[in-house]
């Protein structure tokens, strides 16, 4: 499982520089759509997502003893992307921890 690098006040704090990036920038919103949909996906769609990353098939992730800890290293590994794209559009990593753990995804939409 992946562990939060910051406590929930300083993600709260950092939350609001994210703010400040979005009013600053009026092209923000759109960049900001076009990387987090990269990392959107149906709920439906995950264990075949999970098999392609692992490169197997969906009847052999499946079958596996060790679904539930291969699908725990995708998400991880799924985060940690995010993470990245997040940092190439300007939000430092306090940051982009807080627009996933916050929640701030729906709020920028808006």
């Amino acid at each position: 499982m992946f562990k939060i690098p910051y406590s929930k006040m300083d993600l709260q704090i950092a939350s609001l520089g994210i703010n400040t990036k979005v009013e600053a920038d009026p092209e923000f919103e759109s960049k900001f759509i076009s990387t987090v949909e990269k990392f959107s996906f149906p709920a439906e769609d995950k264990m075949k997502k999970v098999a392609e990353h692992i490169g197997i098939t969906l009847e052999v992730l499946v079958a596996s003893p060790n679904m539930d800890k291969l699908i725990e290293q995708f998400d991880d590994h799924v985060i940690r992307e995010l993470i990245d794209a997040l940092q190439s559009l300007g939000f430092t990593h306090k940051e982009a921890f807080a627009f996933i753990v916050l929640g701030l995804y729906s709020n920028l939409l808006d």
